[in-house]
């Protein structure tokens, strides 16, 4: 505890001296060139999986800053609130953006700043008074390991159309996959459910047709399809992802993995035997593409401006059947598990084995509907207010309606046949300052049964999981206020939250810690986060967060810290480092239930009840990296300007483990160390090719071989556009485990080969 209020001193003495918070929080400036250079950072742990997906969708969809939201704008990369609102005073002093390297010459954004956010950016529709301009786009990708070159992939196409005031698009993605299961039902033979094993299907995930209409003072905005939304502070209503969201957004992400999957996933079930050969236990093969359902129906929008005010409303509504892991969901009468049989067609009466760690999809349907009011008001002296209100409703019908299904305690969806939500949020402010708050309540609570996960017996023909029936009843409720200040220098946001712990809102996601509540991570918590962004001298940037939260039904206090500097020391040559706090107790309140040692990671101990006491451990991580982009004067000429990029970077983490390795009888709560190092690097030749790729080692616990992953990766790609129209991208891996444990030494294939191409097309 005196270690961590030190350090807190010292960081809070830092902040004082410290530089703008963005939008989302990044470990170090982001700047990409394509979609690779994205995964390359997740790949690299510079950021977290939830800001992967919202920069993918970002990149996938595009933002206009001809026709953009500020709100809209502020999501992108390294923006602050004062640049979002720089940009759109700047399109209406000019009547639009006509060139956006206008931007830099006019002082609105720095170079830096407009380079990484330019693959971002989409370009303005053209328009031409009794004229149509039409565009259509084709995407081919394809991924397979080793001895397979080609497994799974994916075709999109898209076109769009402008016609006068309106603009079309429309999109289409067909998928191939190879590991989902199918035609889930319920087998009244044997009471559970049954379903069809993997084999080769075809998905179309994403499409959707988009209209829009301008007019001077009239916006109309309409999506069929699959689409996203999400308003003010995400309390209420949001699975855009997009840190400050402001009405619905046609979504056709799909995302690939690079972590193989088992090619069994069945256990014993009737069979005398497992169906899997001892080397089928051991073996993995090419996971499919992945996508995340979003809403599937319909959605309007329409924007009325009446001098400074403007007037906004948003209806949605979807009906789409959607999967599910088969561990979140529970009989209502046994209170486990269903099991999942595998349908021999030949004889569906005949032994079979069942299926484990497998989604289930289709399983259920869910019918929503929502929408939003909001009026803004902005005068000439930029004083800003708005007011707005947001509320939804979800039904939920199981597909197999002879067996009483429901969702378990945790997973994210609340119990019951139906949930919703209603919240109001308010914005005032003058000049740099700002002031957000939404206050939020849900009209159906989830059981509070504390229950553990029953993976554990997977394997197993038992999933069986002790549940009570205890029900709260009181209304549950959320608030969350954000303070903004922004320049065009700095930036800070303070931000207090209060999730209620029967708060159980699957479509809100706003500002919260890490750490779930019964799948949700907006519940049962109640915090304040400081972070905050200076450019100190023109050389050196200083990013910093402090973030203590609570977790209200364990009593647990928890702090975050984290800092970020970076020097250009020469104009070729930058330097950051990066040092991160996170302690999980504070108040160390449960070392002594949980035989006095700690955990950072999971937790395996019980409390009297049988049930899990949270980690109480700390974790320390640094990061330092150096990045070399010369422009010799014989490279220039020979490939370009500021053709070669070189980013070598390391990363050394302690972190509290729980193992009995770690705590012996002479040493307890020894820290686990881990580390990773790497480096990356780009090159273009001329404007039609380039070349990156990128050598990374990474040791999960450098004390012992025979503990956690050790792995080693490299990654060759070659990106070049055979003319305006056309561009074709080639992709190598190879990937190898090189730990000791018994798992990695029975594991095939133990090297990994990936193959994959990208080819784009506009017509």
């Amino acid at each position: 505890m005196q270690r961590s209020l030190t350090i807190l001193t010292a960081l809070m003495v830092l902040l004082v001296y410290a530089t703008p918070a963005y939008a989302i929080e990044f470990e170090s400036f982001i700047s990409i060139e394509d979609e690779d250079d994205l995964y390359e950072y997740l790949e690299l742990q510079e950021i977290e999986s939830e800001i992967f997906e919202t920069l993918l969708e970002l990149l996938h969809n595009g933002i206009d800053l001809n026709k953009a939201s500020y709100e809209d704008i502020y999501n992108l990369p390294n923006l602050t609130l004062a640049d979002a609102r720089d940009i759109v005073v700047y399109r209406k002093q000019r009547q639009g953006i006509e060139n956006i390297a206008y931007l830099v010459r006019d002082g609105v954004l720095s170079k830096q700043k407009l380079i990484a956010i330019l693959p971002f950016i989409i370009k303005s529709s053209t328009y031409h008074d009794g004229g149509i301009v039409r565009k259509a786009f084709i995407k081919l990708n394809g991924l397979g390991v080793n001895d397979i070159p080609y497994q799974t992939g994916v075709i999109m196409g898209s076109l769009t159309a402008n016609v006068f005031d309106l603009d079309l698009r429309t999109n289409l993605t067909v998928i191939k996959t190879n590991n989902r299961l199918s035609d889930v039902a319920y087998d009244t033979h044997r009471n559970a459910l049954i379903a069809t094993a993997p084999q080769t299907q075809y998905h179309i995930p994403k499409t959707f047709i988009q209209a829009k209409y301008h007019r001077s003072n009239m916006h109309v905005l309409a999506i069929l399809g699959t689409y996203r939304a999400g308003f003010a502070q995400k309390l209420t209503f949001d699975n855009s992802g997009r840190y400050t969201p402001n009405g619905i957004y046609f979504d056709k992400t799909i995302r690939r993995t690079y972590d193989l999957t088992t090619v069994c996933k069945e256990s014993q079930g009737e069979l005398e035997t497992s169906p899997c050969s001892t080397e089928e236990k051991t073996s993995y093969t090419t996971p499919d593409y992945a996508w995340s359902e979003g809403l599937l129906g319909g959605g309007t929008q329409v924007t009325v401006e009446i001098d400074d005010i403007h007037l906004q409303g948003t209806g949605f509504v979807s009906y789409q059947d959607r999967s599910i892991y088969q561990y979140e969901v529970e009989d209502t009468e046994s209170k486990q598990s269903p099991t999942v049989f595998n349908r021999q067609d030949d004889n569906l009466t005949a032994p079979t084995s069942k299926f484990i760690y497998s989604t289930l999809p289709d399983l259920y349907q869910e019918t929503l509907f929502g929408g939003n009011l909001s009026a803004t008001y902005q005068d000439t002296r930029d004083r800003h207010a708005s007011i707005g209100i947001t509320a939804y409703r979800s039904s939920i019908h199981w597909n197999p309606e002879t067996i009483k299904l429901d969702f378990r305690d945790f997973s994210s969806r609340p119990a019951g046949p139906n949930f919703g939500a209603v919240g109001i949020n308010l914005h005032g402010g003058i000049g740099p300052w700002n002031l957000y708050t939404e206050v939020t309540t849900t009209t159906q609570t989830q059981q509070i049964n504390d229950t553990s996960d029953d993976t554990s017996d997977d394997t197993s023909d038992d999933t069986s999981d002790d549940t009570s029936d205890d029900t709260n009843t009181h209304t549950p409720y959320a608030a969350i206020i954000r303070g903004v200040h922004t320049t065009s220098q700095t930036e800070s946001e303070l931000i207090a939250r209060y999730y209620d712990t029967d708060f159980a809102n699957p479509y809100g996601r706003p500002v919260a810690a890490a750490d779930e509540y019964q799948g949700l991570r907006a519940r049962d918590e109640q915090g304040i986060r400081l972070k905050h962004t200076n450019h100190m001298l023109p050389r050196l940037t200083i990013r910093s967060s402090i973030d203590l939260w609570k977790q209200i039904s364990h009593d647990i206090n928890n702090l975050d810290l984290f800092i970020y500097g970076e020097a250009k020391i020469l104009d070729p040559l930058s330097l950051s480092l990066s040092g991160r706090f996170t302690d999980k107790d504070q108040s160390d309140s449960k070392l002594e239930e949980s035989d006095n040692i700690k955990c950072y990671e999971s937790s395996t101990k019980k409390d009297a009840a049988g049930n899990t006491i949270p980690c109480s451990g700390e974790r320390y991580q640094t990061t330092l990296r150096i990045r070399f982009t010369p422009s010799v004067t014989f490279l220039s000429s020979l490939l370009g300007s500021n053709p070669v990029i070189l980013t070598a970077y390391y990363r050394h983490q302690w972190l509290h483990d729980g193992n009995s390795r770690y705590n012996t009888d002479t040493t307890q709560n020894q820290f686990r160390q881990d580390h990773s190092l790497g480096l990356s690097y780009s090159m273009r030749i001329k404007k039609n090719l380039r070349f990156a790729g990128l050598l990374h080692y990474r040791d999960d616990s450098i004390a012992f071989i025979d503990y956690s992953e050790r792995k080693i990766l490299s990654r060759f790609k070659m990106h070049y556009h055979v003319s305006k129209n056309m561009s074709v991208e080639g992709r190598y891996q190879f990937s190898k485990r090189i730990d000791e444990r018994e798992s990695t030494l029975e594991r095939h294939p133990l090297n990994e080969h990936w193959i994959s191409f990208v080819i784009k097309a506009t017509l």
